[in-house]
């Protein structure tokens, strides 16, 4: 995963697919206080499909770009 300054990021992961009409993007503040407190998140998302698979335990590529996700502080 790779951060911006900015808040931005990017994330290359491997997953399991295909995961029906849509997936849950965990977000979850694993550094505690170090940068504040924020409350976790499930966002779902909806990768499409760009490479098709071998038909066999290899699902092909999926891709989804321009997520604008903002976690609420812990109250």
């Amino acid at each position: 995963m790779a951060f911006g300054a900015d808040g931005t990021f990017v994330l290359n992961a491997t997953c399991e697919f295909p995961c029906e009409t849509s997936c849950e993007l965990e977000l979850r503040d694993v550094d505690s206080v170090a940068n504040g407190e924020f409350t976790d998140r499930d966002v779902p998302i909806a990768p499409v499909q760009t490479e098709e698979g071998d038909g066999h335990w290899y699902e092909g590529t999926f891709e989804l770009h321009d997520i604008d996700i903002e976690l609420d502080p812990s109250s």
